[in-house]
């Protein structure tokens, strides 16, 4: 609506919004906490707007770097919404949970993962060694994938 007054946002609220955000809060959902428009905070981040803060724009704009307070919010909000839906709720994600935190689910986290490889491929990586020492080399590996042991990946 073009032309309507809208009360101008203060700096208690822009601090109020800008706490919101550092916890994981979205634009829209700090703005509807605090029963202002995102828009209003929106305009306060942009050159081009009569209502410009560049010292709010800038503060805003360090909490929501990719790995800023924002980031960190947002995954601890994830994470409390997971557990808090997976014990009211989700088994599967209970399950998930479980495996996470719970030292008796310890048996259930992958403990090993399984590679394919072609010999061509890595002849292709491995260009400098010798034919017989990467066949050597291969066999040995399998030999222990077959034992069940660990194999590191490092060329002797």
């Amino acid at each position: 609506m073009r032309g309507q007054y809208v009360e101008p946002i203060t700096d208690d609220l822009k601090e109020k919004f800008l706490d919101l955000v550092a916890q994981g809060y979205t634009r829209p959902e700090a703005a509807a906490a605090l029963d202002a428009s995102p828009r209003q905070f929106r305009s306060l981040c942009s050159p081009d707007s009569h209502r410009y803060d560049p010292a709010f724009a800038k503060r805003y704009a360090k909490i929501t770097e990719p790995e800023g307070e924002h980031h960190a919010g947002l995954v601890e909000r994830l994470r409390s919404s997971g557990i808090e839906r997976a014990i009211r709720s989700s088994d599967r994600l209970l399950e998930k949970y479980s495996v996470i935190y719970d030292p008796d689910w310890e048996v259930h986290k992958p403990q090993s993962m399984q590679i394919n490889f072609n010999i061509d491929e890595i002849r292709a990586e491995f260009s400098q060694l010798p034919d017989e020492a990467l066949q050597a080399y291969v066999e040995q590996k399998q030999k222990q994938l077959e034992q069940g042991d660990t194999v590191d990946a490092e060329i002797e």
